[in-house]
């Protein structure tokens, strides 16, 4: 088994001895259980993904362990017990009330748990993608709506890698600009991954409903974006796939609010004061969000991700790729000579934001700012330029006149 995650509510307590903590895989708290003679003895328990720690103290030594995943559990609520059983080890314990009962039983459910349904319904097909589907679920307890993707597990060995890594990125990182994962359960053919649903569809759709983004709107969108990528940085991920795909949008009006998601690519580099972080290799991602330096196979990290935004940036304020051709080589000559403006599309956008998208899309990925250099530039905290705002406006009223007239 490769992992099993708990969403216990945020540094919420349940009565006087259980607490979720802030890790929200994680529950604890003092219980009694029968110790030689069935004399009752206060004991500390932990419960950490699937494994659960007893200890004499709270912050003492480990006496005992146990990985609780396909254990049997018996919870008694009248008494207040549980009682787990796996191989050789055996316990029963005690808590004080029927919260702290409700507490760990929904924990010890769910760490013990072999199956989604359990959990959740699985609802319609809300996308599909190269690495699985994504369905809209609903989580039994909450009647919340989830999102759950659906993964094949694949027989390589190099597919269980990518997977086993995806996993451990997502239980490593929590940002308002990152999709969150609640659980992760996998079956011998697939793993289900549990994250938060948003109903706003994808940047893609979103960029080609409008054609293309005011300069003011282009810039929180990317604000938001490197916020999530700079956040990523810090903590030595490279994400590999940024496109508008992978983004999805929280929300249908402005200001939008976006979130990042589809890990199945990303990496572990190096944290930012590394000297060398173009420690990775693979060619992966999309081929027209792709930096330079991935396509010629050279070593790269994080700059990766930082171009991949460019492109995107580019594709908000033109409504065009900056990069194409109809044969690879054609395709690659024009990332290798950089982004160029044409007058059709850029005339009438300013030269401050043309620099922008020019630092992002440097050929050489050590004069490409990172996140956090770019998001100290005053263009990605611009006030609204009241001409702008009344070429929106006529647009939406424009729009609301076709509607009456209509």
């Amino acid at each position: 088994e490769i992992f099993k995650m708990e969403d216990s509510k945020k540094g919420k307590k349940s009565g006087k001895n259980a607490s979720g903590n802030k890790k929200e895989n994680v529950v604890s708290g003092w219980v009694t259980k029968d110790g030689l003679l069935r004399i009752p003895q206060k004991r500390y328990l932990e419960l950490n993904d699937t494994i659960l720690t007893m200890r004499n103290e709270e912050k003492g030594e480990s006496k005992w362990e146990m990985n609780l995943w396909g254990c049997p559990v018996e919870c008694w609520e009248k008494d207040l017990k549980f009682e787990l059983k796996q191989g050789d080890k055996h316990m029963t314990f005690k808590v004080q009330s029927k919260d702290d009962f409700r507490l760990w039983e929904r924990a010890l459910k769910r760490a013990s748990a072999r199956h989604i349904e359990v959990f959740y319904t699985t609802g319609k097909l809300i996308g599909q993608g190269a690495y699985g589907k994504v369905f809209l679920g609903r989580n039994k307890q909450t009647d919340s709506d989830v999102a759950i993707k659906v993964v094949k597990k694949g027989s390589s060995k190099k597919e269980r890698e990518y997977i086993i890594r995806e996993v451990k990125i997502l239980k490593s990182i929590a940002h308002p600009n990152i999709i969150k994962t609640h659980d992760v359960f996998e079956d011998t053919q697939k793993i289900y991954f549990v994250q938060e649903y948003v109903s706003g569809g994808e940047l893609f759709d979103r960029i080609a409903s409008e054609k293309h983004f005011s300069e003011q709107r282009a810039a929180e969108l990317m604000k938001s974006m490197l916020e999530g990528v700079a956040y990523l940085h810090e903590r030595g991920i490279v994400h590999r796939d940024i496109k508008p795909e992978n983004v999805l949008c929280c929300n249908k009006e402005w200001p939008l609010k976006i979130k990042l998601t589809d890990f199945g690519l990303a990496n572990f580099a190096e944290p930012n004061d590394s000297q060398d972080r173009n420690v990775l290799v693979s060619y992966v991602g999309t081929k027209y969000y792709a930096a330079p330096e991935v396509h010629n196979s050279r070593p790269y990290g994080p700059a990766v991700d930082v171009w991949s935004c460019g492109v995107i940036l580019y594709i908000a304020l033109s409504g065009k790729f900056p990069f194409y051709g109809n044969q690879h080589e054609e395709f690659l000559h024009r990332v290798m000579r950089g982004p160029v403006f044409p007058e059709k599309e850029w005339g009438s956008i300013s030269e401050e934001t043309k620099a922008i998208v020019k630092q992002m899309l440097a050929v050489n990925p050590s004069e490409r700012p990172s996140a956090d250099k770019l998001l100290a530039d005053p263009w990605f905290n611009r006030k609204d330029n009241p001409d702008v705002q009344l070429q929106d406006l006529t647009h939406m009223m424009s729009s609301n006149r076709g509607m009456l007239l209509g």
